[in-house]
């Protein structure tokens, strides 16, 4: 075994001992041997062979050598090594068994054809390639179009120069992987190939420097095979120069990304271009970027969260494009033509002078951070407000100043906490309007989504659309336009819906679509359906609240409710009607009798006290159906006839026409008069009508340590079934504790045992009589800490004078409320007195100025949350 060890020892002191270094002696070939040396300057000796072993072979800086003929070089531990400033140009093949070096600054030209050995598969001549950061290898030709690079290398600069055809479109099937400093595509010869990184195969690829195609065609990723990935980072700029970059296809966003820290930069004639619209130009530098494009962007495009974009030139973008604005863009005074995509500022800033012409395409401003998320795209309920902000002169014509400009199929799409500030135009010319902040379309005041601070250009001309999307109360604003010419659109999930603060009118051929949620209206804001306009949807979830107007002799349907009760009316002609028809509905539940007068005539017995509508309009006989629901405590129809107010006594309009049944039914009657109309019955025996439903005397919650215990009561003469014991943690969305089962003529009820949770818990209680209808008590709320007050909303927050602060307190105590603005400043205080649980506190701001404001509130217990309100 020693005698095993000695003579490995001695053979690598051989191996070391007669390896010898060769220096270059000029720009000569290097395949013949008299152009090697063992002194730099010559003089001492040459080389044997080329394939000694261990032996390293130096081309000198300045020296540029070119081969002559196939040429083999080295051994196993041999090198070839390239200086700085040194050029090696293979003409004729290579085959190195040992080491290819390439210092900084060193080339090497690869221009043959030569058969790679089978040993060579991450290798250019068969051995291993050391590249230095800024050195370059130029491929100028290769075997084929089927042998790809070897892969594993770590390329300095690498240049594919595309001087002759190599048979084809090269696709490297992802080998590439990592390029240390510039990767450079360009095309000196005829040849219009494709260089295409991958196919169907996951890519990985980084470039340290920049991307520069040059009259070349570059193609990221040629199939589209789900589950792969094609993400290429570049660390420097990307430069197209008359040459085509084409991302690529992908099966959805975004798994197909091209990255760059640097500018970017479009010219003579250059092309960038995707195989669809899901890759994605993604900047995501940490410093300034600049983007200068003189054609069309056909690929989409995103600015990460974090990054920063301007503009110095128009950005126009290829058919249904997306535009994603995670970070930042300045536009400055440079038009972006969308071509019918999406510009999507999820998150980001977008700040402009000029006009954003969205060409059928769709402009969202939304919360995000520039994810992608397949059930809510680009926006997120969490993240950055998306802001746009729009500067340059604050007077003069539309091209000094920033606009968004629409047309009949576009959409302008802001989410509930998205911003426009600065001073704009808003070009609708048919587009869609959607917003999301509860102000809705306001002339002045920072608040909303348009916090425009010069002049408020909303040009409305053509037929417009508009739809509130919220989960906010919302407002129609007091620039909304008087009259709709395309669509109205209410999808509002707040327990509030759509309040309307001016009078609004659905234009004939214009449609009003209530998807969700209501919309309220009162006798001066009315809202209006001219003859020939159509109304989609209504449900109990999408109604109106408040007097609706309708003109025309057709048949129609108003969708009315209040108070979560959904009751419409359906009119169709009976006998002559005009075009000039005109009715106006409105739903009330509770007691006619209390407005009107019980005084019953016609052999009517008794009227509902549970719902009435107030019908008006001309004197022309019309159907009217109205909808039985549990909430109407109709029990019999043979004895249910139709009861009108002739403004003195309650008159009957016979049975008419019953359907259903008594708890989801229709009932339609002839009418020649209009006003207030209910249910009414002819007999006493039957109880035709529940008259009476449940009726709360009282509630109330108490602390037992950390138990609650609740206690209610109901009136003796009622009907209830059950009763449901209902908690919430925040007073929104209240869920089932327990079920009680009503005992006849029992009117006191409690309930005990249920644990507190820290902080405030609230209560309540709904009864369901045996009809089906229900009803809720107030809610209770109860604290549960040592000591704390906690103001729990103002109602309403978006105040014109009036406004009433809900407060919990785990003690009675007496409290400071301040009021301070957004510089800190107190500009309005009051006292109250808080009792155990929640105190309602009404404060009257007449006398404030609009603008954002905080409350919070001081006791002996402590110091309070704070919440803020707006005042208009």
């Amino acid at each position: 075994m020693k005698q095993v060890l000695l003579l490995i020892v001695l053979t690598g002191f051989s191996f070391s001992l007669f390896a010898t270094t060769y220096y270059s002696q000029g720009s000569l070939s290097p395949n013949s041997l008299s152009s090697w040396n063992t002194s730099r300057s010559g003089g001492a000796s040459v080389p044997s062979g080329f394939t000694q072993a261990g032996d390293v072979f130096v081309i000198q800086s300045g020296h540029s050598m070119v081969t002559t003929a196939s040429w083999t070089i080295g051994n196993s531990g041999s090198t070839l090594q390239l200086e700085a400033g040194a050029f090696l140009q293979a003409t004729f093949h290579i085959s190195l068994t040992g080491t290819f070096h390439l210092l900084d600054g060193a080339t090497y030209y690869h221009e043959n054809t030569g058969v790679v050995t089978s040993t060579a598969g991450t290798s250019i001549f068969g051995g291993t390639e050391n590249f230095a950061a800024t050195s370059t290898v130029e491929i100028r030709s290769w075997i084929n179009n089927t042998t790809s690079l070897p892969s594993g290398i770590n390329w300095g600069n690498l240049v594919l120069n595309y001087e002759q055809s190599i048979g084809g479109n090269w696709n490297q099937q992802g080998a590439l992987t990592t390029i240390q400093g510039n990767f450079i595509v360009k095309r000196t010869g005829t040849a219009l190939q494709e260089f295409r990184l991958t196919n169907n195969t996951n890519l990985n690829l980084s470039i340290g420097g920049d991307l520069v195609i040059e009259q070349a065609i570059l193609l990221l990723k040629e199939g589209n095979n789900g589950g792969t990935n094609s993400i290429v980072q570049v660390n420097g700029g990307i430069t197209v120069n008359g040459g085509t970059l084409n991302l690529g296809a992908a099966d959805q966003k975004p798994n197909n990304e091209l990255r760059f820290k640097g500018n970017f930069f479009v010219f003579g004639n250059g092309v960038v271009t995707a195989l669809s619209e899901d890759p994605f130009l993604v900047a995501n530098g940490t410093g300034a970027q600049t983007l200068l494009t003189s054609g069309t962007i056909n690929s989409s495009f995103r600015i990460a969260k974090g990054s920063f974009m301007k503009l110095n030139s128009t950005l126009a973008f290829g058919t249904n494009k997306s535009f994603i604005v995670a970070g930042t863009v300045v536009a400055g005074i440079n038009p972006i033509n969308m071509g019918g995509g999406s510009l999507v500022v999820s998150g980001g800033v977008f700040n402009s002078s000029a006009k954003v012409d969205m060409k059928d395409g769709t402009c969202q401003v939304c919360q995000g951070n520039g994810s992608f998320n397949v059930s809510t795209n680009w926006c997120s309920t969490s993240g950055d407000t998306g802001v746009i902000n729009f500067t340059g002169a604050l007077s003069g014509p539309p091209q000094n100043r920033g606009t968004i400009d629409l047309t009949g199929n576009s959409f302008f799409s802001l989410d509930e906490n998205s911003v426009i500030r600065g001073d704009a135009f808003y070009n609708g010319n048919g587009g869609w309007l959607v917003l999301g902040a509860s102000p809705g379309l306001t002339s002045s005041g920072q608040f909303g989504n348009f916090q425009i601070t010069g002049s408020r250009n909303y040009n409305n001309g053509g037929v417009n659309s508009f739809e509130f999307k919220s989960s906010l109360p919302q407002f129609t604003g007091n620039s909304f336009p008087s009259t709709i010419q395309g669509t109205l659109r209410v999808t509002n999930n707040s327990f509030q819906g759509l309040t309307l603060q001016s009078a609004v009118t659905i234009a004939s051929g214009a449609v009003l679509e209530l998807t969700n949620g209501k919309v309220k209206t009162n006798s001066g804001f009315i809202l209006s359906m001219n003859r020939g306009s159509i109304l989609l949807g209504g449900s109990a979830t999408a109604y109106i609240d408040g007097p609706i107007r309708k003109t025309g002799e057709t048949a129609f349907t108003f969708h009315v409710g209040k108070q979560n009760r959904y009751s419409p009316v359906a009119m169709r002609p009976n006998g002559s009607s005009g075009v000039t028809d005109t009715y106006v509905v409105e739903y009330f539940p509770g007691d006619p009798t209390t407005v009107y007068g019980n005084n019953l005539a016609q052999f009517i017995d008794h009227i509902s006290t549970a719902e009435y509508w107030n019908i008006t309009g001309s004197a022309v006989p019309r159907f009217i159906k109205f909808k039985i629901t549990p909430y109407s405590g109709v029990t019999d129809f043979p004895t249910l006839v139709g009861s009108y107010f002739d403004g003195s006594s309650w008159l009957n309009l016979f049975n008419g026409t019953t359907s259903g049944t008594t708890s989801n039914g229709n009932f339609e009657v002839s009418a020649n008069n209009f006003g207030p109309f209910t249910f009414g019955s002819t007999s006493a025996a039957t109880n035709a009508l529940s008259s009476l439903p449940v009726s709360f005397l009282s509630f109330n919650a108490r602390k037992a340590g950390t138990t609650a215990l609740l206690n209610w009561s109901i009136s003796g003469d009622v009907d209830a079934d059950y009763f449901e014991v209902q908690g919430s943690s925040d007073n929104q969305q209240f869920q089932p504790i327990a079920t009680l089962k009503a005992i006849e003529r029992k009117t006191d009820y409690s309930y005990s045992g249920i644990t507190l949770r820290p902080g405030v818990n609230y209560y309540r209680i709904k009864a369901v009589e045996k009809t089906g209808r229900t009803l809720f008590t107030k809610v209770a709320a109860l604290v549960l800490a040592n000591k704390g007050i906690e103001i729990l909303r103002a109602s309403p927050s978006i105040i014109t004078n009036q406004t009433s602060l809900q407060v919990s307190s785990s003690t009675n105590t007496a409290a400071s409320f301040l009021l301070t603005d957004v510089q800190g400043r107190v500009v309005y205080q009051t006292m109250a007195t808080l009792t155990q649980g929640v105190t309602e506190v009404k404060v009257n701001l007449s006398s404030i100025a609009p603008g954002v404001y905080y409350w919070h509130a001081i006791s002996v217990e402590g110091r309070s949350n704070v919440i803020k309100i707006i005042k208009q």
